[in-house]
């Protein structure tokens, strides 16, 4: 075990919060490719993160069952997005995840895949060459279009703004929560605890009307996420609570779109820094559409099914190697020993507390050569076979693996292909590249680029 030097008192604390994505890789780096865990203390926290693949499967897999979510994170995200899937722990979790599960099954994926290369088209009718675009804003947007009509059945177009600045305002003060080290009681009136508020009583505002109008069955098609949580019964005949059924909706609303957007927007940044990527991605587009241009006029419309998505090999590399780099949950959710145990060949106490980064294992030499490059190249058939299943982590695993990873890749993987086909994306000569890891890893302060149609 390698233990991270920090000041007398606080710790780390000053390098957590100035560059905690650089702290944590360094350290890491710093341990050298033997270690197999670091020990952190910021302030008065002390946690371990392991970095060797063998204990990340122990803790997240083989004996998931001797830990819970940790009580750090759950004090800081409960107060935003309730008592969802992503905030519960047991039984209630395990509960959650069976009756939302079919929503997610590979069934349902062909008629998501029409929703989102509809809406890309859509979207992107008014875009010009020459355009400058706040990027990461459009992902935004259009992600949370395709996730209100995918999932909840429901054409949010006019509210999304208020509705995406609510979401953001939430994890702002998550994140400042995190930041701190601990959350204030919320009942007390500081800044932040006012921006919490406001924020959930807008998505309380904009997001009932919609529940309660597939309650009365004026907007279901039976198939749907929403549909299917108000309809489900667990093993004794009892169903999801309103409260339950909100606090899902908003948390597969908020988590549903926001991770998506920030892996297309790093997405294009990639791609503008490394054209000879990008002229492959090009000329896979092209022998797609000459393949499809017999049958259909539109080329891409034909791509809505998994055999088609199949065909987009390149496209989906990209997808993952972005993945790889820049990971949107860059920190899974810590977890914490419920009863004293081993891990590895360490003795732990019960209520210690693990971070396992996918941002930091993705990034280590041991597993992956010239980690910094991007090179979508790593995820062919026959090089992907290679990658240790628990180095390559971008959406967690076991039994608290990202529900919606298959329909994330999807949608990325369609909406990268969809608005490629028709424009390049130059970054901005003026925009800064700043990786920003709250919550989520996004780009300080967006990502403009420049409109090149082709």
């Amino acid at each position: 075990m390698y233990i991270v030097r920090g000041k007398p008192i606080v710790g780390g604390l000053r390098e957590y919060r100035t560059d905690s994505l650089s702290y944590f890789l360094n350290s890491a780096l710093e341990a050298g490719p033997d270690a197999d865990m670091l020990r952190f203390r910021i302030g008065f926290t002390t946690f371990y993160m392991p970095i060797a693949p063998h204990l990340i499967r122990e803790i997240l897999v083989s004996r998931a069952n001797l830990f819970d979510k940790s009580k750090i994170d759950l004090r800081v995200l409960q107060p935003s997005l309730g008592n969802g899937l992503l905030t519960s722990n047991g039984n209630y979790h395990r509960r959650q995840r069976r009756l939302i599960q079919p929503a997610f099954h590979p069934d349902r994926l062909g008629a998501y895949a029409a929703v989102m290369k509809d809406f890309a088209a859509d979207h992107i009718q008014d875009w010009r060459d020459g355009q400058e675009k706040n990027i990461a804003h459009e992902m935004m947007r259009l992600t949370m279009f395709i996730v209100a009509r995918a999932l909840f059945h429901a054409d949010v177009r006019s509210v999304a703004e208020e509705i995406g600045t609510a979401i953001q305002d939430l994890q702002e003060a998550a994140d400042i929560d995190l930041q701190r080290g601990f959350p204030l009681p919320h009942w007390l009136p500081t800044p932040n605890n006012r921006r919490r508020k406001r924020s959930r009583s807008i998505l309380r505002n904009r997001l009932t009307p919609i529940i309660e109008q597939h309650r009365q069955g004026e907007q279901s098609d039976a198939h749907d996420l929403l549909s299917m949580l108000l309809s489900a019964r667990d093993d004794d005949g009892s169903r999801l609570t309103p409260g339950e059924v909100y606090d899902q909706t908003v948390t597969l609303f908020a988590a549903g779109h926001e991770t998506t957007s920030n892996a297309l927007t790093w997405c294009w940044y990639l791609l503008s820094q490394y054209p000879h990527v990008e002229a492959q991605l090009h000329a896979e587009l092209e022998r797609r559409r000459m393949s499809t241009e017999s049958t259909t006029t539109g080329g891409l419309s034909r791509i809505v099914s998994d055999a088609d998505f199949a065909r987009l090999p390149f496209t989906q590399q990209i997808v993952k190697e972005t993945l790889r780099l820049y990971p949107p949950a860059w920190m899974l959710m810590g977890r914490e020993l419920n009863t004293d145990a081993r891990v590895g060949d360490y003795q732990f106490k019960r209520g210690t507390v693990f971070f396992i980064s996918p941002y930091v294992m993705h990034r280590l030499p041991q597993f992956f050569e010239n980690p910094t490059e991007f090179n979508p190249d790593r995820f062919t058939p026959e090089n992907e076979s290679g990658i240790n299943r628990f180095a390559y982590i971008p959406f967690g695993a076991g039994p608290h693996v990202c529900i919606g990873n298959y329909f994330a890749q999807l949608e990325a993987t369609l909406l990268l292909a969809s608005i490629a086909r028709h424009f390049r994306l130059e970054l901005h000569p003026d925009q800064a590249v700043r990786p920003r890891a709250r919550i989520t890893l996004s780009n300080e302060g967006g990502m403009r680029m420049i409109l090149r149609a082709r």
